[in-house]
């Protein structure tokens, strides 16, 4: 009988940790493919992923019925075809045991290759930022990008969000597929209504091979509706390589959480005084206003505890060294004061709510009476009486505002509170001048319905607390 080999038999073995085993196939050629069909005898092609604790196991034992015109065979060629998935990033030996060869004059002495494989961490299609913070009402960008992807030649997605929260303004392609040539951008539609992005996809157009590496696929611009948390959710996502196969990866979602904007508003004015010599004694607590307020975390532009806040100060002042902080806009003219109520005070910005709005008018200089019917006016380089300061504190968007908190620092103060249609905190420092330039008002203050300042007004110290607690 001539030699060669009609029955083989083999066990592979391989750790379950980091691959599965998917299918153990006879491809067409395979080395004992018979003429007849039906001479081939099948006695175990299977695969058994649960094997033990710790690992799969792939068994193959088949012969070849030596019926004419079956002969058996020789050279060498495939035994079995073996499909594994990885599942984790990782190494696992694939070990063959209890091998058997036989032919016609019986065993067949012959040696073994054990095989490794080394699985790496598939392809990632999510979020960058996977997190984020966003003010409402403002628009914000989030990126789909890929992670450690080879050959990458064409992708699409879909993405769902919640249309109650968030709105989607605009999907653009991103960078990483023009890294391989032109592209074919299809821009997806876009449903505010149910809240899903659906037919983005993107392919290469004429390049013979895909494009390697980490990158952003598209860009997706979106408007924050209202506070909350919120999912972006990709689904059907699909990549493909140069050659059309599909690129099994894993997916990540993204979350935006929606936080409330409180803003403060901060005017600041300090004069001088004036001494019968010609003298001028620069007042400076206005600056020292705000150098403690902006001590607190709240007034330093920033999210905390799910509320984002914002300050704008402002300070007019007569001290020249005053000039150099990042606060300054100027001496404190009648034009200017007027000005930066009207088109700074009363103002509300991009991603500001007027009803989240703290607005704070504060003034440290003289006031005299007199003049047009016997008024209260600040002695600016004009006059501004206390009839032209409500008016003019009651433009724009002061108007409406239900947090506006007017500090006059002053003499004649209570004068100018009776006249005032918003709240104000007046007080009297006609006899008490040198410690209100040093920003330390005195407990017992003399002046009509006048109430004193004390640093709870702005907030517990720093050493005790993160944020300002009454403003």
């Amino acid at each position: 009988m001539p030699p060669g080999c009609s029955v083989y038999e083999f066990k592979l073995y391989y750790n379950t940790t980091f691959v599965d085993g998917k299918s153990v196939e006879l491809p067409s050629g395979h080395f004992l493919e018979p003429l007849i069909p039906s001479n081939l005898i099948i006695y175990h092609l299977e695969i058994e992923d649960n094997y033990n604790s710790t690992h799969g196991r792939v068994w193959v034992n088949l012969e070849l019925n030596l019926v004419p015109p079956e002969e058996p065979k020789a050279g060498s060629g495939v035994l079995a075809e073996v499909t594994l998935h990885c599942t984790d990033e990782g190494e696992t030996a694939l070990t063959l045991a209890e091998t058997v060869l036989l032919g016609p004059g019986g065993p067949i002495e012959h040696t073994t290759n054990d095989g490794h494989v080394a699985s790496e961490a598939p392809p990632i299609v999510g979020f960058s930022p996977r997190e984020s913070t966003i003010p409402i009402t403002e628009t914000f960008a989030v990126n789909v990008s890929i992670y450690a992807i080879k050959d990458l030649y064409s992708w699409e997605f879909k993405l769902s969000f919640d249309p109650m929260a968030l709105e989607c303004l605009s999907v653009e392609e991103g960078a990483f597929l023009e890294g391989g040539g032109t592209t074919q951008f299809v821009a997806p539609t876009i449903n505010n209504t149910e809240g899903t992005i659906t037919g983005a996809n993107c392919s290469l157009a004429e390049a013979a091979e895909g494009v390697d590496g980490a990158g952003i696929l598209a860009t997706i611009e979106f408007r924050c509706k209202s506070a909350g948390f919120s999912i972006l959710h990709l689904t059907d996502t699909r990549l493909l390589n140069s050659t059309s196969d599909e690129i099994y990866h894993t997916v990540g979602n993204g979350t935006v959480t929606q936080v409330r904007t409180v803003t403060y508003r901060l005017l600041a004015v300090e004069r001088h005084f004036a001494y019968p010599n010609g003298t001028n004694f620069y007042m400076k607590s206005a600056q020292y206003l705000i150098q403690n307020l902006t001590q607190f975390k709240n007034w330093n532009n920033g999210t905390w505890g799910g509320v984002n806040y914002r300050s704008y100060i402002r300070l007019l002042s007569c001290d020249p060294a005053a000039s150099s902080s990042r606060f300054y806009w100027g001496s404190p003219t009648n034009s200017n004061v007027v000005d930066q109520i009207e088109n700074f005070l009363g103002q509300t910005g991009p991603g500001e709510s007027n009803n989240l709005t703290i607005r704070i008018f504060y003034y440290y200089g003289h006031t005299q009476m007199g003049g047009i019917r016997d008024r209260v006016y600040m002695q600016l380089d004009q006059r501004l009486y206390d009839y032209q300061l409500n008016e003019t504190l009651l433009s724009g968007d002061l108007a409406t505002s239900n947090c506006t908190l007017i500090i006059l620092d002053t003499c004649h103060s209570g004068g100018y509170r009776d006249d005032l249609s918003m709240h104000a905190i007046s007080e009297s420092s006609k006899f008490h001048s040198t410690r209100y330039a040093t920003g330390k008002p005195p407990s017992n203050i003399r002046g009509p319905k006048t109430s004193s300042m004390s640093k709870g007004c702005w907030g517990t110290e720093t050493s005790k607390a993160p944020y300002s607690t009454r403003i």
